[in-house]
């Protein structure tokens, strides 16, 4: 009993340090020295996977391309205290928040009610949004219920941030030294708002800050060798990089706090393999250019599974011939008397090894055309 009575007091007592701690930590202790900004959604059909999140991809994706710091991302039910302790650990860490649903006229919309709350901020009622929206109803042929007038509160000395596409405008002010956004969850509602008015915000406010992000494509080589030969040349030039394997290419982000950094080194470690940039996979830029009426393709009765995923080629008779021969081992593209040859035991699936020939084959028909060389590869 002694024992058990002892661990108690024990357990007891860290507890109430450790809360004491936590609750003396500042809000700079906690924040990083460069500006970074959380995603906060709220909903139930979010958290129970009745829809899809896009809001988080589409906005992140928009934020990085303006060297904006996305750090987190957090998806809450709707529930007005677990949106409160959300905003009160996210606000401690971050330096913007961009909360999105919960905007709408019904009982279970409670962003505006809780951000208010959370600011200490009392609700004031928008005339001027309420004849918009009445206006967006009477447009669109449909009755505007008293239930909408909710939509026209809004915490007081907030700056609106009107929905070109719904009616439910969203809302930005400043919480002690954060950045808050709300906007509603509809991404064709949202990504507008966020596109034509967070984005000058934020940049305004200092947010663009985070590296500049350089994205390369590698085909023909497995992900933990680009590593390998990639990593201590980045660490010598002082270039942070990550991977991402996309089948049939290994993407490589590298970033850099500069614009224009070195890439020469490397370009020499890959040049053996088939490099491209910015998503610009080499089928797309095949068929961008038109290469394929330029083409004759000659595909023995063997490999005519080739043509199943390459249909459209089999009527062109241009002046460079591209011949394909396949086995269950290898492949072969013959492209005016230059053949190249490779081995298909890595590749599975039918689907894999169709994915990797058709990047491999429109390489070299661009090679063909010197398209490539055009293409800083």
């Amino acid at each position: 009993m002694f024992a058990l009575g002892f661990l108690l007091l024990i357990n007891n007592y860290i507890n109430v340090n450790i809360n004491c701690i936590f609750t003396q930590i500042s809000e700079g202790d906690m924040k990083k020295s460069v500006k970074t900004i959380a995603i906060l959604t709220t909903g139930d059909e979010v958290v129970s996977g009745d829809i899809l999140n896009k809001n988080v991809k589409l906005i992140s994706t928009l934020l990085e391309s303006q060297r904006m710091i996305v750090m987190r991302h957090l998806s809450v039910r709707d529930d007005s205290e677990e949106i409160i302790e959300s905003l009160k650990w996210l606000s401690l860490t971050h330096d913007a928040i961009i909360i999105t649903g919960g905007l709408g006229p019904t009982v279970d919309d409670l962003t505006t009610e809780v951000v208010a709350t959370f600011a200490g901020l009392s609700l004031d009622f928008n005339h001027e949004v309420w004849i918009k929206i009445q206006e967006k109803y009477s447009l669109w042929n449909k009755q505007c219920l008293e239930i909408n007038k909710k939509q026209a509160f809004f915490p007081k000395h907030v700056t609106l941030l009107p929905n070109l596409v719904g009616t439910a405008y969203g809302f930005y002010l400043q919480y002690q030294s954060t950045d808050l956004f709300v906007l509603p969850g509809p991404p064709k509602e949202c990504m507008p708002m966020v596109e034509n008015q967070i984005i000058k915000i934020l940049s305004d406010n200092g947010f663009q800050c985070g590296d500049y992000r350089d994205n390369w494509f590698i085909l023909g080589i497995g992900e933990s060798t680009i590593a390998s030969k990639l990593e201590p040349i980045c660490q010598s030039e002082g270039l942070k990089v990550s991977f991402r394997a996309g089948f049939p290419y290994v993407e490589m982000k590298i970033f850099t706090p500069v614009e224009q950094y070195n890439t020469q080194p490397i370009k020499n470690a890959m040049k053996e393999w088939v490099v491209t940039k910015e998503n610009m996979f080499f089928s797309n830029c095949f068929f961008n250019q038109n290469i394929a009426t330029k083409m004759s393709f000659d595909v023995p009765k063997e490999s005519h599974w080739v043509m199943d995923w390459l249909p459209n080629w089999q009527q062109y008779h241009g002046s460079h011939q591209i011949r394909i021969q396949s086995s269950n081992q290898h492949i072969t593209i013959d492209y005016n008397g230059h053949k190249e040859s490779f081995s298909l035991s890595a590749y599975q699936s039918n689907e894999r090894i169709k994915s990797f020939c058709m990047e491999w084959i429109c390489y070299h028909c661009l090679n063909t055309f010197d398209i490539i060389s055009k293409q800083d590869k």
